[in-house]
C-alpha cells in the first residue's frame, strides 16, 4: 500500500515537471513530434506506476543493448509481420527516432504494463491515433487497432506515425471479455476500435484548402470534483486532472487538428495546462467563460500557421428577464481565412448548451441565438433573386440534445412548428401544456428566421439604395422575414451532421447519462434546393472523411474518462475540403 501510494506521489511530480518544462520554458528547441513523444512516455510510465504491484522484471531475451532487429522494423517505415520478432512478454519498447539523425533509430525501455489490465472490471478504450500515421503490416492508414500492444512510433519524417506491435502470450483474461485465454492474437473477441470513414475522393486538390477540425469537450475538473456521484463506478485514479490532461493532450497531439473547439475548459487550467498549444504546438485561441460564478467555457483553438482570424463573436445566451434564456451557457463565432492557399473564408462556431433534460425548448431559445449570431458573421450580400448569401459554416459542440429532438430537427431541417408541442420537453406527447407561439419575448428583436431585426433592416435599406426601384420590391419580400412569436422558427441555412452518413447516428455514442446517447455534432453547411427544406448537397465545404464513433452496442460496459481516455465525451473529428 505504501508502496504504490509512493509511486502515484512519484507520478505526480514527474508529470508536473515535464509539463513545467513544456510551458514554462521559452528558449526550450522542442518540436511537435518531441512534444508528443514526452506525452507518450508520461503516459506510459503513468500507467506502469498504476499497477506497479503486478509488474515483473523485464525480460532482456533477444534483445541485445534495448534493440530491435533490424528485420523487425526500419526508418523507412517497413513493417514485416513475417520477420523475427523480440520475444518480449515481460517487457516493452517505444522506438523514437532522432529528428537530427533521420536514419539513426532509438530505442527506449520501459518496464512490463500488465497485458490486460482492466480498471473496475471495465474495459479500456484506447484514444485514435492520426490517420497520417503510417501503418504497419496488414493494417491500413484508416484502421487502428484498440490494442495495448500497439505504440506510436514517429517516423523519419517527424511528422507521421506508424504501428509497432508485439506478439504476446498470457494466461490472463481478455481485456474486452474477462474471458481466460492464451493469445492476445488468437481467440478474443475484436477489439475496440475507431477508423477513418472515407467519405469521397477530392479532384484538383492543388486548388483546395484541407483542414482537419476536432470538437470535444473535455470534463471540466471543477464538475468532476461537485459531482462526483456520477463517477462512482469509474476508476478513481483516472478521474485526476494530472491523468486526465495527459491522455487529453496526448488525443489533441494524435489528431494534430487544425482547428480544436473545445467545451468545458476550465479558466484556471488556460495557464500551465491549455497554454502548451499555444506555446510549443502552433496555436491561437479564443476563450468565453461561462456567465456568473461558472468556472468552464468554450474555446477555439486554431492553428497560426494556417488560418488567419478575420472576426470572431462571443455569445451569451443569458437574459436575466427571459425564463428560457435565463442559463449560463456560451458560445462562440469566428470567421477563418485560409493563408496557405487562395481559398475563401468561412466561418466555425462552438457551444454548449444546457444540460437540463426537461428543458429542450431553453436550448431551442439558445439555437435561435446562436444562429443569429452566424447569420451576422457569415453574412456576404443579396443575391439577385433576393436570396442572402453566406460563407461556408461549421457549427460544433455538446448540444446535450438526441437526434430525435426538436432541437436537432431545426438545426438540420431549418424549420420547426413548436405552437402545438407540450411545453418544455417540445414532443407531441401529452404534457404540462402547450408551448404556444411566444418562445423568445418579441423585445429582444430576434426574428422567428433566426435573424436581429435591425441587421436585416440595414442589409434592406442598403439594398434599396443599390438597386432603386428593384429594391422596394425586394425590401417588401425581406420584410416578410421580420416576425416575431409566430409559433414557427426558421433559419436560411442546409446543415448536415457529419454523421448523418454512419449508418443510422441514433445507434451512436458519444456520451454516457444512464444510457449511451449522441449529444455532441458536427454541422456543416450546404445547398438547398428552391422551395426545399434542409441540406440538399454540398457547396464549397467538401467533407472529405469522419472518424468513426463506436455504436452503443459496441460501448456497453465501457466507462470514461479511463486510463485511456480523458474525458466523458468522445472527441468528434472530420477533415474537410474548402473551395
Amino acid at each position: 500500500m505504501l508502496w504504490n501510494t509512493f509511486h502515484k506521489f512519484v507520478l505526480f511530480h514527474h508529470i508536473q515537471f515535464q509539463l513545467f518544462v513544456l510551458t514554462t520554458t521559452p528558449n526550450l528547441k522542442i518540436n511537435a513530434t518531441a512534444t508528443f513523444q514526452i506525452i507518450c512516455n508520461l503516459q506510459k510510465r503513468n500507467k506502469f506506476i498504476m499497477d506497479i504491484k503486478n509488474v515483473s522484471k523485464p525480460s532482456q531475451k533477444n534483445s541485445k543493448n534495448g534493440r530491435l532487429p533490424r528485420s523487425y522494423s526500419s526508418p523507412s517505415g517497413q513493417h514485416i509481420r513475417n520477420a523475427v520478432e523480440p520475444q518480449r512478454a515481460q517487457s516493452q519498447l517505444i522506438v523514437g527516432i532522432n529528428k537530427d539523425q533521420n536514419t539513426s533509430w532509438q530505442t527506449y525501455h520501459l518496464p512490463h504494463f500488465p497485458i490486460n489490465h482492466v480498471h473496475n472490471g471495465f474495459p479500456l478504450l484506447q484514444q485514435p491515433w492520426n490517420s497520417n500515421f503510417q501503418s504497419g503490416g496488414n493494417l491500413t492508414s484508416n484502421r487502428v487497432y484498440i490494442n495495448p500492444h500497439m505504440y506510436p512510433v514517429p517516423s523519419s519524417s517527424g511528422i507521421n506515425h506508424q504501428y509497432q506491435g508485439n506478439k504476446f502470450f498470457s494466461t490472463g483474461s481478455n481485456e474486452l471479455t474477462n474471458e481466460p485465454e492464451t493469445s492476445l492474437i488468437h481467440n478474443r473477441r475484436k477489439p475496440l476500435e475507431r477508423v477513418w470513414e472515407p467519405e469521397r475522393k477530392i479532384q484538383n486538390k492543388d486548388k483546395k484548402f484541407f483542414f482537419t477540425l476536432m470538437s470535444y469537450n473535455v470534463l471540466a475538473q471543477d464538475l468532476v470534483e461537485n459531482h462526483r456521484y456520477l463517477y462512482k463506478h469509474h476508476d478513481n485514479d483516472a478521474l485526476g486532472w494530472q491523468v486526465r490532461w495527459v491522455n487529453i493532450l496526448k488525443e489533441i497531439g494524435d489528431a494534430n487538428p487544425d482547428i480544436i473547439c473545445f467545451q468545458e475548459v476550465q479558466e484556471s487550467h488556460i495557464n500551465g495546462y491549455f497554454d502548451i498549444l499555444e506555446k510549443k504546438l502552433g496555436y491561437k485561441s479564443i476563450y468565453k467563460k461561462r456567465t456568473g460564478i461558472r468556472t468552464d467555457g468554450c474555446a477555439i483553438y486554431y492553428k497560426k500557421r494556417k488560418l488567419q482570424l478575420v472576426e470572431y463573436q462571443k455569445v451569451e445566451y443569458f437574459q436575466e428577464d427571459v425564463s428560457v434564456l435565463n442559463r449560463d451557457n456560451v458560445g462562440i463565432v469566428a470567421r477563418f481565412v485560409p493563408k496557405e492557399i487562395n481559398s475563401q473564408q468561412f466561418v466555425v462556431a462552438t457551444t454548449h448548451l444546457l444540460y437540463n433534460p426537461r428543458r429542450q425548448d431553453v436550448r431551442l431559445a439558445q439555437v435561435q441565438n446562436l444562429i443569429a449570431e452566424i447569420d451576422k458573421v457569415a453574412f456576404l450580400g443579396i443575391n439577385q433573386d433576393g436570396s442572402a448569401s453566406y460563407l461556408p459554416i461549421i457549427i460544433t459542440g455538446d448540444f446535450n440534445a438526441s437526434p430525435d429532438s426538436a432541437v436537432y430537427e431545426f438545426i438540420t431541417r431549418g424549420l420547426l412548428d413548436y405552437e402545438n408541442l407540450s411545453r418544455m420537453a417540445l414532443t407531441k406527447e401529452n404534457g404540462r401544456g402547450i408551448t404556444g407561439k411566444v418562445l423568445v419575448p418579441e423585445f429582444l428583436q430576434l426574428t422567428d428566421n433566426c435573424q436581429y431585426a435591425e441587421i436585416v433592416r440595414k442589409r434592406n435599406e442598403a439594398l434599396k439604395k443599390s438597386t432603386g426601384d428593384r429594391g422596394e420590391n425586394t425590401e417588401r419580400n425581406s420584410h416578410k422575414n421580420i416576425k416575431f412569436s409566430s409559433g414557427t422558427l426558421s433559419h436560411p441555412f442546409a446543415f448536415k451532421s457529419v454523421y448523418n452518413g454512419s449508418g443510422n447516428i441514433d445507434t451512436l455514442g458519444t456520451t454516457y447519462q444512464d444510457k449511451w446517447l449522441t449529444v455532441d455534432y458536427i454541422f456543416f453547411s450546404g445547398k438547398k434546393q428552391r422551395g426545399t427544406r434542409g441540406f440538399n448537397f454540398e457547396d464549397k465545404l467538401k467533407l472529405v472523411s469522419r472518424y468513426q464513433l463506436l455504436t452503443k452496442k459496441q460501448l456497453e460496459g465501457v466507462k470514461i474518462p479511463n486510463m485511456k481516455l480523458g474525458s466523458d465525451h468522445f472527441s468528434l473529428i472530420v477533415k474537410f475540403a474548402l473551395e
